[in-house]
């Protein structure tokens, strides 16, 4: 995707993988972003009617130029920041995520992210368990016990986010499906 001006989009737009939807599964991908912000949606879901076409919501590993987003657990459309980089949260019944432990540094871990740069990307969601790997680095862990709003299912996409000038690639998409009898072996 690429934009020139903020007028380009008028609301975050995606590019939709229509092979179904996933459920626990593990994403690798690779990025290259110059300028703005943009992400990758998974358990997501569309709604034409109320935000446009191809506008989803849901569970995203955000990827930014910026030296503070990139790596987060972002939930687009509902419930906004659900964990920042170098954390493990659970998420609960309050529609909030509560910190359980700090295991990186955000500036520390944004040293391993290349600005302008092919990196490495790798989501995790098993259960309601998900993870951000980036270059090899855990960006974040989160539990997501908030029965109300949490998503066991849904669509998968890319982002391009309406702001400034940017262009957004991604390449070497491959996605593993877990299987469920491994997923209630875990302690959820």
């Amino acid at each position: 995707g690429k934009t020139k001006s903020p007028e380009d989009l008028k609301y975050n737009q995606f590019i939709i993988w229509r092979q179904g939807k996933l459920d626990d599964f593990v994403l690798r991908f690779q990025y290259r972003l110059i300028g703005g912000n943009s992400g990758v949606q998974y358990r997501s879901w569309e709604d034409e009617k109320q935000w446009g076409k191809w506008a989803v919501g849901g569970y995203q590993g955000d990827f930014a130029s910026d030296d503070k987003h990139t790596g987060i657990l972002y939930g687009e459309r509902y419930r906004g920041i659900l964990a920042s980089r170098g954390q493990k949260t659970v998420i609960g019944d309050n529609h909030k995520p509560t910190v359980v432990e700090q295991f990186g540094d955000e500036a520390g871990l944004q040293e391993h992210i290349k600005k302008e740069d092919w990196n490495d990307y790798e989501v995790t969601a098993q259960g309601f368990r998900f993870s951000h790997i980036i270059n090899g680095h855990k960006m974040i862990e989160a539990l997501d016990e908030d029965k109300e709003q949490r998503r066991r299912s849904g669509i998968l996409a890319f982002q391009i986010h309406r702001g400034p000038a940017m262009t957004v690639q991604v390449r070497n998409i491959r996605l593993k499906r877990l299987s469920m009898e491994n997923t209630k072996k875990i302690a959820l």
